[in-house]
């Protein structure tokens, strides 16, 4: 009895304790989950990792050195901002707060030596091109892992075998990413290899891009609609904002006088463009000076027909009297200023939404309804960067790029939109897709951008300004200067 009794005891005792029992065993349960997911969460990619697909790697010995220019508008900005610096201004803040991500992400430090010297200049000691060929021959540039310089300044180190195939580095380079300018790299690319990349890292880029001004207040006068410039808008996104589509909203607006003798002209216009907006109209129109075979090796084509028949075209529109308009020098901007011109065709650095034009973006216009939108940066204005030749670690410095392009993207790009229209990039997605249109489309002219006509080259000017009456025995000899030019190139780096 007395044993029966002790057991009923024991069995109380275990009754009473199996609730506990059950609770720590559910409180160990949540704590081994709990444990469990934090290590899971910590296996969760960073943000700039997911978006390049590179691993996170542990690089704090090392120094990620950039060399760049600092004199000159279309030096690249924003570049070496200091924390003074980024107080002023929300693009130079982005750019601090890019470099200051770049080293928190890779423990790496992020070095800009910046260089006293001019984008476009070949000769003298302001020249870039001239102070990098001293880094060569001293073999200093191996203390380089990235170069920032002038397209045209690149052409030149590519023949020389100068600049490392980024190719070579697919796997950590990925310039055809929306975080990189893709149209303009796969342009830059000669016989499959990629010497030169070029992304958001730098404004200038995106202020040089031609684009469409709309002046907002003519437009709205003019036909008696507040809602002609979403008209407009969705024209450009519907890619049938052609040159022809643009110039029917003239009704009746351009008088197309001549140009006086004296230089004073008072007459109105429809669209108007700065000397070199002849040529511009000629390349974002679908024209073409050299293109590349399905080799990737460049070739002469505006001796083609299509762009004889172009420059024909563009000739007949902007000619005396007519409702299009080559403004003499550089004066179209004043023109437009002065409410002479209902578009602008320039570079979008000249767009400002919060001064007295009520001006409006729109893309280049298009040549036929349904072709691509192309918003020429020019040969002086366009910033790209490539890994030196001799670089001591070429591998770390395609690694390090990559980030440095993704976080650009991330950081600069939105802050510039904000600055250039002044309201929330994600609040007006009219405009931020018209402005991602733009951005997107940016595209080079290889001709000038590596060397084989001069960038102020005035020829296409004057094809369309001249009074003879075919383009196609000027074309002719100018196809033929610019072929030996392609051919020296190739034989320079032995494609």
């Amino acid at each position: 009895m007395k044993n029966f009794i002790k057991i009923l005891a024991l069995l109380l005792v275990c009754i009473m304790l199996l609730p506990m029992a059950i609770a720590c065993k559910n409180d160990e349960e949540t704590e081994n989950e709990s444990s469990a997911d934090t290590e899971q969460a910590g296996e969760v990619k960073k943000p700039i990792f997911e978006m390049t697909g590179l691993e996170e790697r542990d690089i704090s010995d090392e120094v990620y050195v950039i060399r760049y220019s600092r004199l000159s508008e279309w030096a690249p900005k924003p570049i070496d901002v200091s924390k003074l610096d980024a107080a002023k201004d929300t693009v130079s803040k982005a750019g601090y707060d890019r470099d200051r991500e770049f080293e928190d992400l890779t423990g790496a430090e992020l070095s800009y030596q910046g260089f006293d010297t001019l984008p476009n200049d070949f000769y003298g000691s302001n020249s870039e091109y001239a102070t990098i060929q001293i880094l060569i021959q001293s073999g200093d540039i191996s203390d380089f892992d990235l170069l920032m310089m002038s397209t045209r300044c690149s052409g030149l180190l590519i023949a020389e075998q100068a600049l490392t195939d980024l190719s070579e580095y697919d796997n950590l380079i990925h310039h055809d990413k929306p975080y990189y300018n893709s149209v303009i790299n796969e342009q830059a690319s000669i016989g499959g290899k990629q010497f030169i990349v070029t992304g958001y890292y730098t404004t200038g880029n995106i202020r040089g891009a031609l684009c469409t001004r709309v002046h907002n207040g003519l437009l709205t006068a003019q036909h008696q609609d507040d809602d002609k410039v979403d008209e407009l808008y969705q024209l450009a996104l519907d890619h049938k904002f052609t040159l022809e589509a643009l110039l029917r909203y003239d009704k009746g607006f351009a008088t197309g006088a001549n140009v006086e003798a004296n230089g004073t002209d008072k007459g109105t216009y429809v669209f108007t463009m700065d000397e070199y907006g002849g040529q511009g109209l000629f390349w974002t129109l679908g024209g073409t000076v050299a293109e590349k075979d399905n080799q990737g090796i460049p070739y002469v084509s505006v001796d083609d027909r299509v762009n004889i028949d172009l420059l024909s075209y563009i000739r007949d529109k902007v000619t005396k009297n007519s409702i299009a308009h080559i403004a003499p020098q550089s004066t179209g901007q004043e023109v437009f200023e002065e409410k002479r011109s209902m578009f602008l065709f320039g570079g979008l650095l000249g767009y400002n939404s919060n001064d007295n034009i009520d001006d409006r973006l729109l893309p280049a216009p298009l040549y036929n309804e349904g072709d691509e939108y192309r918003s020429l940066c020019g040969a002086w204005t366009t910033n790209v960067a490539g890994i030196p030749a001799a670089c001591a670690d070429p591998e770390l410095a395609a690694y390090c790029t990559e980030i440095y392009m993704a976080l650009s993207y991330q950081y600069v790009y939105p802050e510039f939109y904000e600055k250039t229209f002044g309201l929330k990039y994600v609040e007006n997605e009219v405009e931020s897709q018209i402005f991602n249109l733009i951005c997107d489309s940016m595209a080079i002219d290889i001709a000038p951008q590596f060397g084989w006509v001069d960038s102020s080259d005035t020829t296409i000017r004057n094809v369309i300004t001249s009074d003879a009456d075919t383009v196609g025995s000027t074309v002719s000899t100018y196809a033929s200067t610019i072929n030996a030019n392609i051919q020296k190139f190739l034989n320079d780096y032995e494609f």
